[in-house]
Formats: structure tokens, C-alpha cells, sequence
């Protein structure tokens, strides 16, 4: 599928008057993310911590597309800051419709130098930071319900040696996402996760050749990484009407690596 039949796969107002939160919205998969839900007519806030730059030149791009738009700082590795987050998202826009728990923190060490700093950080960000976000907005979610995506990643089931905390808070946020499905069904809130494989995106060109040759020779699909609006449509997709009856899932989207 061309870029121009990614970009047309949704009807245009299928988000229309939708507030969405984008944690992690400056980013190469969160940018995406915001751009694709401005486009078919959302409301959309974008989450930044440090590099406010970016945030902003995501902004121009929802306001470009007609919606519109605000950029929130916060640092998300604080519960009060997380908290803080939603309030301010909620009065700006009086509701909150889809939360997409997007921002990571990824480090990459051996298992000796792994510590007790790193670790918390991983965790308060990865999976306590959606726990607080999901906990307060619940009360800004509109009567008939809404969605919150959670962007796990395929090595919550393939643990990476090198990244050990990292797959470990993936893993967290796969099981919390069944669990929030069920809390939250009687809220009409559904909760589901994507787990991306590689993304393209400015994080490539750490990755040496040879492993990423080993990636791609082994992705069915295609020789290559995903595009980052591959991932944005499963985000749509699980946000969307369409799958009003899907909660408390995690969805692969790899191109068939991980099955081969």
C-alpha cells in the first residue's frame, strides 16, 4: 500500500468534534499519530517534555489540516505532572474522547549495569504514566464512552536482551491493557494495545546494518520497517467505530516477523 492509500483509508470525518491526547505527540510515531487524527477532523492535544521545537511544528501540521490543536508539556515520569496533564487537556477542550499512551522511555544496557534509576524511570513512564493518565481522564470521558490506546511493542513477548527493563514494561503495559478492557468495560471505555515491530523513524540510524538487515530479511511482508502511519491507522482503526466490539487486546503489527 502506497502513502497515498495509507492516507486515504479512513472517511474524512470519522473523528469529527473527537478530543484526542497524544503523549509523546513530537516524536517520529507520535507526530504521526496526531497528524493522521487531525486529518479526518480531531481535536488534538500533543504531549511534549523536552523538545517543544518539534511539538510546535506538529501543531502547524493539525491546524494546517483544518482541526484544532494545542501543545501540553509534562513530564510524565511524575505521577502529579501526569494528573496535571488531563485537567489541562480537559479545560482547554471540555473532554477527552481518546487517550493513545504513546511516549516511551528506551535504554538500552547490560543486564550488570541496569539500575534502580533507570528502572523507575522505564516503569513510571511506560506503565505508571498510562495507569494516571487513564485514572484521571475518566471523568472527562463523555457519558457514551471512549477509547485509550496503549503502544506496547513486540518485545513485550520478545524480550530483548539488551533493552531487559524496557520489554519488561512493555510486557506490564500488555497485561494492564486486559485489565483496564475489562475494569473499564462498564464505562464503555475500551482499552486495547498495538505492539509495532521496527518503525522507520530518526531512531534508524542508530541501528546498525547488519541488524537491520536482520529485521527485514525476516519481515514477510516486505523487506523493510514500518511505516510510522502503518502504526497510526491501527490507532485509528482501534479508536474508531469500527471496532466498537474490541477491548482488552493487543494487536501485532510487524509485518509477520514475529510469526515467521
Amino acid at each position: 500500500m502506497n502513502s497515498t492509500q495509507l492516507s486515504n483509508a479512513f472517511a474524512a470525518n470519522l473523528m469529527q468534534d473527537k478530543v484526542v491526547l497524544v503523549t509523546g505527540g513530537s516524536g517520529c510515531l507520535g507526530s504521526t499519530i496526531c497528524q493522521k487524527f487531525a486529518s479526518l477532523g480531531a481535536k488534538v492535544a500533543i504531549h511534549y517534555h523536552a523538545n517543544k521545537e518539534k511539538a510546535t511544528n506538529v501543531l502547524s501540521t493539525v491546524l494546517s489540516a483544518g482541526s484544532e490543536g494545542e501543545i501540553f508539556m509534562a513530564d510524565l515520569e511524575k505521577a502529579d505532572s501526569c494528573a496535571e496533564l488531563i485537567e489541562r487537556v480537559s479545560e482547554k477542550f471540555g473532554k477527552i474522547d481518546i487517550i493513545i499512551n504513546n511516549a516511551v522511555v528506551f535504554k538500552v544496557s547490560a543486564f550488570e549495569d541496569i539500575d534502580p534509576e533507570d528502572f523507575h524511570k522505564q516503569l513510571n513512564v511506560n506503565v505508571l504514566a498510562p495507569i494516571i493518565l487513564s485514572q484521571t481522564a475518566l471523568k472527562y470521558f463523555p457519558k457514551e464512552g471512549g477509547s485509550i490506546v496503549n503502544i506496547a511493542s513486540v518485545n513485550s513477548f520478545l524480550p530483548s536482551v539488551e533493552a531487559a527493563i524496557y520489554s519488561a514494561s512493555k510486557a506490564a503495559l500488555v497485561n494492564l491493557t486486559t485489565s483496564m478492557g475489562r475494569l473499564l468495560a462498564t464505562r464503555k471505555i475500551r482499552v486495547n494495545a498495538i505492539s509495532p515491530g521496527a518503525i522507520e523513524g530518526e531512531n534508524v540510524a542508530n541501528i546498525p546494518l547488519e541488524m537491520r538487515k536482520i529485521f527485514t530479511d525476516k519481515t514477510p511482508l516486505a523487506p523493510r520497517f514500518a511505516d510510522p502511519e502503518e502504526i497510526a491507522n491501527m490507532a485509528i482503526f482501534l479508536s474508531s467505530p469500527a471496532s466498537t466490539w474490541i477491548t482488552g487486546k493487543n494487536y501485532t503489527v510487524d509485518g509477520g516477523y514475529c510469526d515467521f
